[in-house]
C-alpha cells in the first residue's frame, strides 16, 4: 500500500516546473490557444505541452495515459439533476487536467427536465455528453446520441471489462449499447448500507419533540401538526409542514401510493408476484380502479386533508405554495431548515441536507420512515440491497456533436481504474502526500487532503479532513466527488483491499464522522444508524427490476399511454393537483372524475403499455440465464 517515492523527485520536478513557468511569463510571444477552455488558476501548474502529465501520475501512484501528451480539451456534460457546479480551480480537477488534459464542465438542470430536454432535442444536442436516464431513448430515436459499444471495445478496454457483468443488460432493442452506466455498478456489497431513496423523511427535531417516532402514517402527520402548533417559526421564518417538490420531479407526487401499497420503486407498472428473486413474471398496471381506490385514494385524501388543516397560527400543514415552488425553491426551503416532512428520495435534496450539516444544525436534517397500508401485498419493500438493481440506461450518453468521442472514451477508461477512483473519493495517501507536498501545495492542496491506513489496513481520514468534508461547499470545490459522481464508477468496495469505495461507506469513517448531536440522537432513540426507524431491510430484487429504467419507443402504444396518463400533459396533470387543492367536500366527486378519465384510456394503449414492460422484463430474465 505504501509508495516508496522519493521526495527529491517531486522537488526536482517542482523546480523544473517553476523554471518553465518563469520562462513562459517572460516570453514575448502570445500564448498558444489549444482550445482547452479550463482555467489554469493562479500558480497552478498549467496546460498544453507544458503539463507534467505522466510524471505527475507516477508521483501520485495514478495510472499513466496516452492523453498525457495530447492537447487540452474541454467536454460538457448535461445532468438532469439539479445541483451547483464545483469550481474548476478544484485541486483534484486541476490534477486530473494536468495528467489527462481534460476538463469536464457539468451543466446542471435549471427548470423543468421535460421542457429542457425537449428544447435540447429540438435544437440538436450541443453538449458532448448527457445524463438523462430513460429519456435517452428519445435521443436514440432522434439519432442524437451515438452507440458506444464499438467505441469502448476499441478505445476503453478497462471500462469495457468493468462493464462485463452487465453488458447484456446495457443493450438496447437494436443490440447496441448507448449508455455508459454510472449507477448500480457494485463490484462488492457496501460496508455500510447507505439509504437515500424512497421514504417519508421526517425532521429529527419533530421526533425529539415527541420523544419517539410516529407509529403509523396518520400519526406522522399529527406529529407534524403538533410541532407546527408549538413552533410556528424556525429561525424567524414560517415553519413548513410538508414539501412535495412536484416541480423538481413530478413523480414525487405520483409515486408514494406505490410504496404505501408495499411495492418498491417499479415506475409505471408492478409485478403481481413481487420483486424478490424467483418471483414469477406477471406485469400489471397501477392505473386500474381497484388499485387506485385501494392505494392512491387514501394518500391523496390525506394530502387534501392536510392542505386544508390550519394551525391556530393560520398555517396550513401543507402550504399550497409547495405545488408551485420550482425545483430550486424546493431545495432552498429545505436548506433553510424549516421543512418538517418530505415524501420522496433524499438524493434529490442531498445538497440541502449537506448545507444544514455544514451549518451545524443537524437537528434540522431528516431521517427516513417507511409506512404501508394495513393490507399491502408485499410488506415493507422500500429498500434495495446494494448492487441489487441495475437499470442499464442510467448513465452517460455521448452526443453526435461530441468534439472527440475517442478522447472522451479514453478519459472514461482512465477514470474507472481503481487508483483514480480511490484518488477521487478518498484523496491522496499520507506517505504519497508528504513525499510530494511542495508540488501538491501548488495545486491548492494542504495537509487536509490525505488519508492513511490503520494497523488493519482500513482507510481513515485525519479529523481535520472529516471536518472539512462535512461542508458540502468545501467538498464540492475541493475534492473529486462531483467528478466521480457524474462518471462511471466502482461502487461497494475496492477489490484490491476490501476498503469502502468512499468515506461515507466505511463503518469506521461513518461512526467517526457523526456529529455530537447525531450520536446523542441515536442514543436517545435507541438506534444505531440514521435508518434505524425503518422497518424495511435491504432486499435483493429480481433480475427484471427496476422497470422504471425502460422508456417506450416514441410513437408506440406504450409511449402514447404514458403521454395520456402522465403528469406532464395527461390525466395525472389534469386531476391529481385538483384532488389535493380543492375543497374536501368536492373530493369524492373529483375522485370519480379521475377514475372516469382512467376508464376512458383506449384498451389498445393499456395493452401496449403492459406488453412493453413484460417484454423488457422477460428480456432481462433471458439475459440472466
Amino acid at each position: 500500500m505504501k509508495k516508496n517515492l522519493k521526495p527529491i523527485i517531486a522537488l526536482l520536478l517542482a523546480i523544473m516546473m517553476c523554471v518553465s513557468l518563469l520562462a513562459a511569463c517572460t516570453d514575448d510571444e502570445p500564448g498558444d490557444d489549444n482550445g482547452g477552455g479550463g482555467s489554469g488558476g493562479g500558480d497552478t501548474p498549467g496546460g498544453g505541452s507544458d503539463r507534467m502529465g505522466n510524471e505527475l501520475a507516477e508521483l501520485l501512484g495514478l495510472p499513466t495515459t496516452p492523453m498525457a501528451d495530447m492537447e487540452d480539451i474541454e467536454f460538457t456534460i448535461f445532468s438532469r439533476n439539479m445541483g451547483i457546479p464545483g469550481s474548476q480551480d478544484n485541486p483534484f480537477l486541476q490534477i486530473v487536467k494536468e495528467i489527462t488534459g481534460v476538463t469536464i464542465d457539468i451543466q446542471f438542470l435549471v427548470g423543468d427536465i421535460n421542457t429542457t430536454w425537449g428544447t435540447m432535442l429540438a435544437g440538436g444536442i450541443q453538449e458532448d455528453a448527457m445524463f438523462v436516464g430513460a429519456l435517452a431513448s428519445e435521443a436514440v430515436a432522434a439519432q442524437a446520441i451515438m452507440p458506444i459499444d464499438e467505441l469502448l471495445e476499441a478505445h476503453a478496454p478497462n471500462l469495457r471489462a468493468f462493464y462485463d457483468p452487465w453488458w447484456e443488460q446495457m443493450k438496447a432493442d437494436d443490440g447496441r449499447v448507448y449508455t455508459a452506466e454510472i449507477w448500480g455498478t457494485y463490484v462488492a456489497p457496501q460496508l455500510v448500507e447507505f439509504f437515500n431513496g424512497n421514504g417519508w423523511w421526517l425532521q429529527k427535531s419533530v421526533i425529539d419533540f415527541h420523544g419517539r417516532r410516529p407509529n403509523d402514517f396518520d400519526e406522522m402527520f399529527e406529529f407534524v401538526y403538533e410541532y407546527m402548533e408549538a413552533n410556528p417559526t424556525i429561525d424567524g421564518m414560517p415553519t413548513l409542514g410538508v414539501e412535495i417538490g412536484v416541480n423538481a420531479y413530478n413523480w414525487l407526487l405520483t409515486n408514494p401510493p406505490i410504496y404505501l401499497a408495499g411495492n418498491p420503486n417499479w415506475g409505471s407498472v408492478w409485478n403481481r408476484d413481487g420483486s424478490l428473486p424467483g418471483a414469477e413474471l406477471s406485469i400489471a398496471a397501477f392505473q386500474t380502479r381497484e388499485w387506485l381506490n385501494a392505494n392512491a385514494r387514501p394518500y391523496y385524501s390525506k394530502l387534501n386533508e392536510m392542505m386544508h388543516k390550519v394551525t391556530s397560527h393560520g398555517q396550513h400543514v401543507i402550504d399550497p405554495e409547495t405545488l408551485s415552488r420550482s425545483g430550486s425553491e424546493f431545495e432552498s426551503v429545505i436548506a433553510q431548515g424549516r421543512v418538517l416532512l418530505i415524501p420522496g428520495q433524499q438524493w434529490i435534496w442531498e445538497n440541502s441536507t449537506n448545507q444544514l450539516v455544514a451549518a451545524g444544525i443537524d437537528e434540522r436534517t431528516h431521517v427516513p420512515l417507511d409506512f404501508i397500508w394495513d393490507d399491502a401485498d408485499f410488506g415493507y419493500n422500500y429498500w434495495d440491497l446494494s448492487g441489487g438493481s441495475f437499470a442499464g440506461n442510467n448513465g452517460l450518453n455521448i452526443s453526435f456533436n461530441n468534439k472527440d468521442p475517442i478522447r472522451f472514451a479514453q478519459f472514461l477508461d482512465w477514470i474507472i481504474q481503481e487508483p483514480v477512483q480511490r484518488f477521487l473519493s478518498w484523496g491522496i495517501e499520507r506517505d504519497v502526500f508528504e513525499a510530494n507536498a511542495a508540488l501538491l501545495y501548488q495545486f491548492g492542496m494542504n495537509d487536509g487532503y490525505h488519508y492513511f491506513y490503520d494497523e488493519n489496513g482500513r482507510m481513515e481520514r485525519p479529523q481535520e479532513m472529516r471536518d472539512l468534508q462535512n461542508d458540502s461547499r468545501w467538498l464540492r470545490n475541493n475534492m473529486g466527488r462531483q467528478l466521480r459522481d457524474m462518471l462511471p464508477k466502482i461502487q461497494g468496495q475496492f477489490l484490491s483491499d476490501g476498503n469502502a469505495d468512499g468515506p461515507g461507506s466505511s463503518p469506521q469513517e461513518y461512526l467517526a464522522g457523526l456529529s455530537a448531536y447525531d450520536r446523542e440522537f441515536f442514543q436517545r432513540h435507541g438506534i444505531q444508524h440514521f435508518t434505524g426507524f425503518m422497518r424495511s431491510t435491504p432486499l435483493p430484487r429480481a433480475v427484471f427490476y427496476p422497470l422504471w429504467g425502460a422508456e417506450p419507443i416514441p410513437g408506440s402504444d406504450a409511449a402514447e399511454f404514458a403521454t395520456t396518463v402522465g403528469f406532464s400533459a395527461g390525466i395525472d396533470r389534469d386531476h391529481i393537483t385538483a384532488l389535493i387543492t380543492n375543497s374536501p367536500d368536492e373530493f369524492d366527486d373529483r375522485w370519480e372524475l379521475y377514475l372516469q378519465a382512467i376508464d376512458a384510456i383506449p384498451p389498445h394503449l393499456m395493452a401496449g403499455h403492459i406488453a412493453f414492460y413484460t417484454e423488457i422484463a422477460q428480456r432481462a430474465i433471458d439475459a440472466a440465464g
